[in-house]
C-alpha cells in the first residue's frame, strides 16, 4: 500500500495545467537557463587550458561545484600565464581575467539569492540565512519581471566573455556555435570542438570550405562578427 499517489508523468499539457506563462516565472527559467550557459563556458575554457579533448575535461569538471570549477580555472590561466607569458600590448590580461572572475562570482550570487529564497504574491522575494557572524536574519526585497531578466542577461553576457577569453589570449581566432556545439579556430584551422548532444551526425558541424570563407571576408573587414557568427550557424 502507498500513502502517496504522486506522479512524475502526466497527460496534461502545460497549457492545460497552467494556462498562459507567467512574465515572473518564465523570467526565473531563464536564470537557471543562463546560468547553466556559463557553467558550460567555463568548462569549455579549461578542456582549451589543459589541451586534452572535451570528453576527458567532462570527466575532470562534470561533478565539480561552480565555485571549484572558478578555482580550477584561475589556477590554470596563472600556471599558462607564468609559464607561456601571454602578450597583449594592447590589454592587460591579468586585470583582464581578475574582472572575469569577479563576474563569475557576481553572477553566482545573483543566482543563488533567486533560485535559493522563497517567494510571496510572485512579489516579494524573502532569503532567510542562519550565519556565524549574524545569526538568523531575513532580507525581504521586492522585485519583479524586469529585474529577474536583468539578472540573466548579467549571466548570459558573462558567459559569452568567458567564451571569448581565449581569443584575447591567441590561443583561439575566432569562435562559431550553432546551438548544439561549439568550435574554437586557429589560422582556420579546429583547435577545440564541444558538442553538446553526442549523437548528432556529422553534418552538424561547420563545414569547413564555408568556415573559411566566413573567416577570410571577417579578417577583411568584409563581414561584422555579428554576420560572421549568422553566416557560420547558417552552414550547418
Amino acid at each position: 500500500m502507498s500513502f502517496y499517489n504522486i506522479k512524475l508523468k502526466s497527460n496534461d499539457s502545460f497549457q492545460e495545467r497552467i494556462g498562459e506563462a507567467e512574465e515572473f516565472d518564465a523570467a526565473i527559467g531563464r536564470i537557471v537557463q543562463s546560468f547553466s550557459g556559463l557553467e558550460i563556458s567555463i568548462k569549455n575554457v579549461i578542456s582549451i587550458f589543459l589541451g586534452i579533448e572535451s570528453d576527458i575535461a567532462k570527466i575532470i569538471t562534470e561533478e565539480m561545484s561552480f565555485k571549484n570549477l572558478i578555482s580550477l580555472l584561475s589556477s590554470l590561466f596563472k600556471y599558462k600565464y607564468m609559464k607561456d607569458n601571454f602578450n597583449n600590448p594592447e590589454i592587460d590580461i591579468e586585470k583582464m581575467f581578475k574582472e572575469l572572475m569577479s563576474l563569475c562570482n557576481n553572477s553566482e550570487v545573483y543566482r543563488n539569492k533567486i533560485i535559493h529564497s522563497q517567494y510571496v504574491l510572485k512579489k516579494y522575494c524573502v532569503k532567510t540565512t542562519s550565519k556565524m557572524k549574524k545569526g538568523l536574519n531575513t532580507n525581504i526585497e521586492e522585485i519583479n519581471a524586469d529585474y529577474l531578466l536583468d539578472i540573466s542577461d548579467y549571466i548570459s553576457e558573462t558567459s559569452m566573455c568567458v567564451e571569448e577569453f581565449p581569443m584575447f589570449l591567441g590561443i583561439s581566432d575566432f569562435i562559431s556555435g550553432n546551438g548544439i556545439s561549439v568550435g574554437y579556430y586557429k589560422n582556420k584551422e579546429v583547435i577545440a570542438y564541444f558538442e553538446y548532444i553526442n549523437n548528432q551526425s556529422q553534418s552538424s558541424k561547420t563545414n569547413s570550405s564555408e568556415s573559411s570563407l566566413a573567416f577570410d571576408l571577417f579578417t577583411s573587414g568584409s563581414l561584422t562578427w555579428a554576420t560572421f557568427g549568422l553566416l557560420i550557424c547558417s552552414s550547418n
